[in-house]
C-alpha cells in the first residue's frame, strides 16, 4: 500500500493515474478514476426582498417577507433571519424563492448558496418589517367653534410613530 498526495493547482476535471517502478526499472500504470477540483463559490445574483431592490432600511409592509434570489442550480440555498435559519431549498434553473413570516422590527437577512463543492456565497440586507398602523390622537382644534369660510383653523394631531404623509379630508 502506498499513499500519494497531490495538491490541485487549478480548478477543473482530473485524471489520476497511478504509475509505479520497481527495482528492475519495470513500470505499470492504472488510471484510478477521476476528480473534480471546484474552489469557486456559487453564482448568485443580487436577492431583491418583497419585489423590491433591497437597501439598508427597506419597509417591508408584511410580516411575509418574500427572497428571490438565482443561484448555480443543485446549490443548497438558505435564508437566516437574525442569524437563525429559517427555510432552505435546493436552487433550480432560474430563480430560487424562499418565503418567512417576521416580527414587527428591525431584521438582518442573509442567503447563503452553498455548491456540491461546498463553496459558499453571501449576501445580507436590512430591512424594517412595519405592519402596525399608526394610531391617531385629536388633541386640539382651534377655534373650536362654528367658523367662516376663510378661517385659518389650526389642528394638532398626535401620531404613534413617524409619518411619511398625511393628508387632511
Amino acid at each position: 500500500t502506498v499513499a500519494v498526495s497531490q495538491a490541485a493547482t487549478r480548478d477543473g476535471t482530473w485524471q489520476i493515474v497511478m504509475t509505479a517502478t520497481d527495482a528492475w526499472g519495470n513500470t505499470a500504470s492504472a488510471s484510478v478514476g477521476t476528480v473534480v477540483i471546484d474552489r469557486t463559490p456559487p453564482a448568485m445574483e443580487a436577492m431583491h426582498i418583497a419585489a423590491i431592490r433591497t437597501e439598508a432600511g427597506d419597509v417591508i409592509p408584511t410580516e411575509q417577507v418574500t427572497v428571490t434570489v438565482q443561484a448555480e442550480p443543485g446549490s443548497t440555498v438558505v435564508l437566516l433571519a437574525d442569524e437563525r435559519v429559517v427555510t432552505s431549498a435546493v436552487a433550480q434553473v432560474g430563480n430560487t424563492t424562499l418565503s418567512s413570516v417576521l416580527a414587527d422590527g428591525t431584521h438582518v437577512l442573509w442567503v447563503t448558496a452553498t455548491d456540491l463543492a461546498g463553496n459558499v456565497a453571501s449576501q445580507s440586507a436590512s430591512v424594517v418589517v412595519d405592519t402596525m398602523v399608526p394610531q391617531l390622537v385629536t388633541s386640539n382644534i382651534v377655534p373650536s367653534s362654528q367658523i367662516g369660510i376663510g378661517t385659518p383653523v389650526q389642528i394638532v394631531v398626535t401620531a404613534s410613530e413617524t409619518l411619511s404623509s398625511g393628508i387632511l379630508s
